[in-house]
């Protein structure tokens, strides 16, 4: 099956269904108007399919918000957006990359990242609402470089 990748952006039709599966996910939503964050959808013919983005600070980026609408996971869908999404933040010259997660770090583990102590997280990400206020304590953060 062909997918299609496409910047999804708060004036844009399909947003609404974006900031509801994030929601539904237990996602944050709080800080999707921050600046300096990229969205994307991941498309087929029946329309969108799953959503993510990040955010970038010089060479380090923050993966976010991955979510495979229900219905349509475990099908490889949220690993081929997670790799669209790296290789979108390489070409803007992130050298790594960062997530914090509750639920998902044995998908991530499975692309190539590595939990990390909080405090290991470079200040740009760490100074991030999401990392220092939206995600709970809990949460893991993970890292895979992108050289």
């Amino acid at each position: 099956m062909v997918h299609t990748f496409c910047p999804v952006a708060s004036n844009d039709r399909e947003w609404g269904q974006f900031s509801a599966a994030l929601a539904a996910a237990g996602l944050p939503v709080d800080d999707l108007l921050t600046a300096g964050q990229s969205f994307y959808q991941m498309s087929d013919v029946d329309g969108p399919i799953a959503f993510g983005g990040f955010y970038v600070a010089e060479t380090e980026g923050l993966l976010r918000s991955i979510v495979v609408l229900p219905g349509r996971r475990r099908g490889g869908i949220g690993g081929r957006l997670a790799e669209f999404l790296l290789d979108r933040m390489k070409r803007r010259g992130v050298e790594q990359v960062w997530l914090l997660t509750t639920t998902a770090e044995p998908f991530f583990e499975k692309h190539h990242f590595k939990v990390m102590p909080r405090d290991e997280a470079p200040a740009a990400i760490a100074g991030i609402r999401e990392f220092a206020h939206l995600c709970p304590a809990s949460a893991v953060l993970m890292c895979r470089n992108l050289l």
